[in-house]
Formats: structure tokens, C-alpha cells, sequence
């Protein structure tokens, strides 16, 4: 059964892709402006890595090298190191300076952290419009913003504060993959080498996306090998795989070059692009181009592909002391119990058979998009490859470039499905194929003929799948069944007597600008010990250190924030060795709670209250002189020992000169601006020739505020 073109008089109302691009890329922009006014507020309450891209680019606008990508306020004086990307700090820090020549510094850093994300949208949209268009028409162009706009990890990613470089990888993904998708014509090997840099770009930003990369690499390599010479030159699909090794090529080193140190160019790195990244891109290229540059004399599309499998192997098996270390991923250097953490109390690491009973609702955004829009387009396929309809004029029937781009996005869809079942993070690998697959799914439905069985079961497929559906009915009924991970689930738990779960302890509370402004009235030098939600807020709020922050190359930094909580041991051990002078617990409802309570009735000699919990936040000074050398294994709520507790000093005062136990008034960072930020000082713009210390090179002092690595 044929597929029918679509109604004449339906594409003819149908907008053109320029205003398309317009008016969803001017929604975004909308949204932008509108959440300005409360950007200081919605940032506060934001993901840590947010916070962190905001420090990081202060730190580099404020003189921090451009080599030297240290964090020197976390577990100062060392600090810990980052393996973020110094191009994404730049782009923002560009945006920044340019709201500056029009606007105040402090409104400037607002414009850019919250307009940053909407630009990326804008140029998404573009992307998945004109990508889709020139495949299966404006309907599904249409249908592909539509899912785009609609989509929960699309919306979070893109949302005004993300200034995480998930979006920039996000944007690249988007681009390689129609750029490897759109058909071939002459400008092949230009599209092939754009391709090819953007892989590099998006290698350099992070390693996130890499099996995203190399499925839609080999995809290009398979239609090489199916491909047909044409003499007297190459293939077109050969051609592109020429351009895009070029591309990679020559970009992914002078990226690596452009943002790490002449001596840390050999640092066997695993979760950046190092050597070891370099190594797998050359292995790639090599067997990759063989079948190109033998696709005269090797034909058989079983020879090409046994080539390139053969060629891979032997490079990965010669090169395994490169790449070997690097086996088991980029948290190969993770401690095992920091593993545990990740896997066990962040959800973002959690399997979908674990999210299923504990937070089912997660996954209605995260990965039943992808199942259902996945399987319907599958479905989809059948009947108009069976159909045989001319693609002349009909954008519903099937050519070999619209045959290539949906194997592709299954394929990439079907990987990314597999490989978020272990870690539900992984599920942005294959949203950068959804919003051309749901466009086909909805445009292939409407050309089933009328009288087809499989219309009216299509119909109904390609409406659940729809995330504008199953984000407004599917939490609903989850709701209604008292699923695990909803509201009634949590309120009728706790009615039982159940603690409230660790996602929902009111740990954001404690985010906010009285908080912070309390914390950054300690006296100055201070390094505030305090779970993991409040490190980043710490340092992007107030002129102190801190201890703790999610971030794998440091598994002290991990531990301070979970793991010493533990016991009275673990934070005895944890304090001393991170050199702490103030202790902060959340005072809202959750897990510190008690603890500080319970302090606050019997501190321990080596603990000093700092006046009343102010704010959901009880500080207290810590005398490392009178820490004990041992401390007893379980919180001993019921009654601490008086070995551990030793001589109590007195109650502190409550009244109103409490507060200046702490040093001074509340001032620093909020005094220049209600938002709640410092300032940004451009005096000093930041430098590109500092690298950071070597390991014979003296460690840098907190105490400097001329250093590469230190902020004032």
C-alpha cells in the first residue's frame, strides 16, 4: 500500500522554516527575558556545576591562567583540579564583557548567564528546522521544534542559568549528526571536515558524547561500504569520510593544544581529550579512510567492513598501554567508595530498573520519550518501504538519504537506550536524534492511507509519544498511584514514620542569599566545612573556601560532602584533613537537623557555636587544637560520651551582638549587590601565558590575592 502525499492545501499553510527558526528561537529569548529579574534567584537554587562554570569564569576574568583550570578555593591551599573545557569559560566570559560596555558589571554577569542558554536554543532550533526540513519537509520540520520545545531534558538543558557545557554538546551533537545526515552532493568533503571539527569541539568540551560520536562516525563508514565508486573519482560518502578526518584530524589536536599546557600535553588523561582520546580519533581515522583509499580495487561491502573492523582492532591492541588505563572510563581514577556514592545517591548515576522503583517519574522525561517515539518510527518504516512511492514530491516515502538518516538515528537511538538502562545520565546521547524521528513518525502517520488498519493504531502511538503528552498526563497517574518518588508516596511514607528521602530534604533551602550572606560574614580566610549541596553556592556567594564539591578528580572533596556526615568518626577525620575553620550544617528540614540540634544541646569542646541557627544554616568554629584522635563510630544522639565531648564551653550568646562572633556585619559579596553576587573586577582581565604549578613549583597560598590560581 502506497503512501499518500500529503494535502496540498496542509503544506501550503504550513510556515516557512525562517520563521519557524524565528518564532521558536524568539521564545526562548522571551523566556530569557522574562526570568532575568530573578536570575540571582534562580541560580541559587541551580545545579552545583552552574555554579561552578560561573566561579571558573570570575576566576579567569579575575586572572587565573587560561592553562590553569585548578579550583584553588576547594581544599585550599592544593585545590582540586577540573576537567571542564576553558573554551565553553570563554564564550560565556565574551558574553559578559560585551553586557558590560552597556550595562553594570554585576547586571552584565546576570545577561550573560541567563541569555547564554538561549542563544544555543536559537541555534538548535536552526539546526533540527533546516536539518529536518530538507529531509522529510516542513511538516515534519514543524513537529521536530515542536518536540524540541517540548521536551524535558531539551527545556532543562537549555533553561536560562544552564551554563553548563551539556548544552554546548548538546548543540554540537545536533549539528554533526545532520550534517552527516543531510544528503550528499558535491560539497561533500566541506561537510564532511565541518562534521569532523565539530566531533573535535565537542571532544574538547567533554567526553560525554563520545559513543554518540563514534555511532554516528561508524554509521558514516557503513554507507561507505555499500557505496559504489564513482569513476574516474571517489564515492560521495568516501569523499565526506576524507573530509571528515581532516576535520578531526587537525582540530582535535590544536583544541587539546589550545587549552592545555605545553608539559601537560602528555598526561595520560582519561576524562578529557589527552593522549588517550588522540590515540582512539587516529586509530578511527586510519581504518576508517583504508576502505576510502582502496574502494576501487575493494568492493564487496564485506571486505570494507572486515577491513575497517580489522584495522580498529590491531590499532586498539598495539595501542593498549595508551589506551588500557583508560578501559574503564573516565572515573577509572575514582576511589571505590566515591563510586558507590555516585552510583548510590546521585540520581543522575542511578540505572532505569533502579529509577523505576525508587523516582518512576524521572524517567517519563528521560527515557520513555526515546522508547516510544523510537518504536513508533520503527513502525513507521515498514509500511513505506513496502509502499514503493516515488520521494519525488512526497516527503513521507523513503530515498536512500532519508533510508541512511533514520538507520542512523535508531541506531544512535538504540545505543543510547542501552546504555542509559546503567546510568540514566546517558539518555543525552540520544535525544539529538528525537526531534527528526518524531517528526518522521508524525508525518509518515499521516500519509498511512485512510483505509489501512494500522492508521487509527498509529495515530493513537504517535500522540503517546509525544512529549507534550506525556509530560502533562503520564506524572498525573503516576501521582494518582501513589507511584515511588511522588508526593502522596513520600507524604504517605512519612506518615508512617519513614525519614524523608535524601532528594527531598529541603537541602536548597539553605540556598539562599541570607544563608550565604551569613557565611561569607565569617571572618576572612575562612574554610567553611559543609555537605556537598553547599560548596559551589559557597564559593560563588562568598569570599571563602570550602571542602566539598561533586566533581570525580577529587575524592576527598566527595567524601567531605557525603561520607563524613557518616559518623562522628569520619567527620573528626574529615575536618582534620581538610583543614577546616568553620563547620555549616543546614538547619532546615532533612539530615543535619537533628545533628545540629543536638550540638547545639551539648557541642563538643572542639566545636564553638557561632550565636543561634540564622537563616536554615548553624556555623560553629572549629579548634583543631581539641580535636580528638579518635571519636566514636555512631552518632550518639541519645548521649554523646564524655570522652568525645571534653570540657563544653558556655552557652554563646543569642541576642542581637551574636553575629559578631562571626566578624564582621553582614556584608561582603551582598553589600555591592542585592543579587547577591561579587562584582566581577575587569580591571584585570585574565591571562593566557600563566600555566599552573608544576609539581617542583611551590603550592599557591590562599593568602595571595596576585596569584594565577587565587581569587582575593
Amino acid at each position: 500500500m502506497s503512501a499518500r502525499p500529503l494535502p496540498s492545501r496542509l503544506l501550503a499553510a504550513l510556515p516557512p522554516l525562517w520563521l519557524v527558526c524565528l518564532l521558536a528561537g524568539g521564545w526562548f529569548l522571551f523566556k530569557a527575558a522574562l526570568a532575568l529579574p530573578h536570575a540571582a534567584e534562580r541560580l541559587m537554587q541551580s545545579d552545583n556545576d552552574d555554579l561552578m562554570r560561573l566561579v571558573v569564569v570570575r576566576d579567569w576574568l579575575q586572572g587565573q591562567g587560561w592553562f590553569d583550570t585548578r579550583q584553588y578555593r576547594i581544599l585550599p591551599p592544593e585545590g582540586i583540579s577540573l576537567h571542564w573545557s576553558r573554551y565553553v569559560d570563554g564564550a560565556i566570559a565574551a558574553l559578559m564583557l560585551a553586557a558590560a560596555s552597556v550595562m553594570p558589571l554585576a547586571a552584565a554577569e546576570m545577561f550573560a548567564v541567563t541569555f547564554w542558554p538561549a542563544l544555543l536554543a536559537l541555534v538548535a532550533i536552526c539546526v533540527i528546522a533546516f536539518g529536518t526540513g530538507r529531509l522529510f519537509g516542513r511538516l515534519a520540520a514543524l513537529v521536530a521544534v515542536a518536540t524540541f520545545l517540548t521536551l524535558p531534558q531539551f527545556e532543562n538543558e537549555f533553561a536560562p542559568g544552564r551554563i553548563d557545557h551539556h548544552n554546548v554538546q548538546i548543540l554540537c551533537a545536533l549539528a554533526i549528526f545532520h550534517i552527516a545526515v543531510w544528503p550528499l552532493g558535491p560539497r561533500a568533503l566541506l561537510a564532511g571536515a565541518l562534521a569532523g571539527g565539530l566531533t573535535a569541539l565537542s571532544l574538547a568540551v567533554g567526553l560525554e558524547m563520545l559513543p554518540f560520536l563514534a555511532l554516528v562516525w561508524g554509521m558514516a563508514a557503513l554507507r561507505h561500504a555499500f557505496a559504489l565508486p564513482e569513476r574516474p573519482g571517489p564515492s560521495a560518502p568516501g569523499v565526506w569520510l576524507r573530509g571528515f578526518a581532516l576535520g578531526l584530524g587537525i582540530g582535535a589536536p590544536l583544541l587539546m593544544a589550545g587549552q592545555v599546557p605545553v608539559r601537560g600535553w602528555a598526561t595520560p588523561w582519561c576524562d578529557v581529550l589527552a593522549p588517550p582520546v588522540l590515540t582512539l580519533g587516529a586509530i578511527g581515522i586510519l581504518a576508517t579512510l583504508a576502505p576510502v583509499w582502496l574502494e576501487h580495487r575493494l568492493r564487496p561491502p564485506a571486505a570494507r567492513i572486515g577491513l575497517v573492523l580489522g584495522l580498529a582492532g590491531a590499532g586498539i591492541a598495539l595501542a593498549w598501554p595508551v589506551l588500557g588505563p583508560c578501559a574503564a572510563g573516565p572515573y577509572a581514577m575514582i576511589a571505590p567508595d566515591v563510586r558507590e556514592i555516585i552510583d548510590r545517591q546521585i540520581i543522575e548515576g542511578h540505572s532505569v530498573p533502579a529509577l523505576l522503583v525508587s523516582f518512576p517519574v524521572i524517567l517519563v522525561g528521560a527515557f520513555l520519550p526515546g522508547l516510544l517515539i523510537g518504536a513508533g518510527a520503527l513502525l513507521a518504516i515498514r509500511p513505506l518501504a513496502a509502499g514503493g512511492a516515488s520521494a519525488k514530491g512526497n516527503p513521507a516515502a523513503l530515498d536512500e538519504a532519508r533510508r541512511f538518516a533514520l538507520a542512523t538515528a535508531l541506531v544512535v537511538l538504540a545505543g543510547g537506550l542501552v546504555v542509559a538502562m546503567t546510568q540514566i545520565r546517558a539518555s543525552n546521547l540520544f535525544i539529538p536524534v528525537l526531534p527528526l524521528l518524531s517528526g518522521f513518525l508524525v508525518q509518515a502517520v499521516l500519509a498511512i492511507p485512510r483505509a489501512a488498519r494500522s492508521r487509527a493504531p498509529m495515530i493513537l502511538l504517535a500522540l503517546l509519544a509525544m512529549p507534550i503528552t506525556l509530560r502533562e498526563w503520564v506524572p498525573p497517574l503516576l501521582e494518582w498511584a501513589g507511584a515511588p518518588g511522588t508526593p502522596r508516596a513520600r507524604a504517605a511514607a512519612m506518615a508512617e514514620g519513614a525519614p524523608e528521602p535524601p532528594r527531598f530534604t529541603g537541602a536548597m533551602t539553605c540556598r539562599s542569599a541570607e544563608a550565604m550572606a551569613e557565611i561569607a560574614a565569617l571572618p576572612e580566610g575562612a574554610v567553611v566545612f559543609s555537605r556537598l549541596h553547599l560548596g559551589t553556592a559557597i564559593l560563588a556567594y562568598t569570599p571563602h573556601s570550602a571542602t566539598s564539591a561533586p566533581y570525580h578528580r577529587s575524592n576527598d572533596a566527595f567524601r567531605n560532602g557525603m561520607t563524613a556526615f557518616d559518623s562522628p568518626r569520619a567527620l573528626v577525620h574529615a575536618l582534620r584533613r581538610a583543614n577546616a575553620s568553620h563547620l555549616v550544617l543546614c538547619h532546615a528540614p532533612g539530615r543535619d537537623r537533628a545533628l545540629a540540634e543536638r550540638i547545639a544541646e551539648a557541642p563538643p569542646a572542639w566545636l564553638v557555636p557561632l550565636g543561634p541557627p540564622r537563616a536554615d544554616v548553624a556555623i560553629y568554629r572549629i579548634r583543631p587544637a581539641l580535636l580528638p584522635e579518635d571519636a566514636p563510630a555512631d552518632w550518639p544522639f541519645a548521649d554523646w560520651p564524655p570522652d568525645w565531648t571534653g570540657d563544653r564551653p558556655a552557652r554563646p550568646p543569642t541576642g542581637p551582638d551574636s553575629a559578631g562572633m562571626r566578624g564582621q556585619a553582614s556584608v561582603g559579596p551582598f553589600a555591592a549587590d542585592s543579587a547577591g553576587f561579587r562584582p566581577l573586577d575587569l580591571g584585570t582581565l585574565g591571562s593566557w601565558d600563566r600555566e599552573p604549578p608544576g609539581p617542583g613549583d611551590p603550592a599557591p597560598s590562599p593568602d595571595r590575592a596576585d596569584h594565577a590560581g587565587d581569587r582575593p
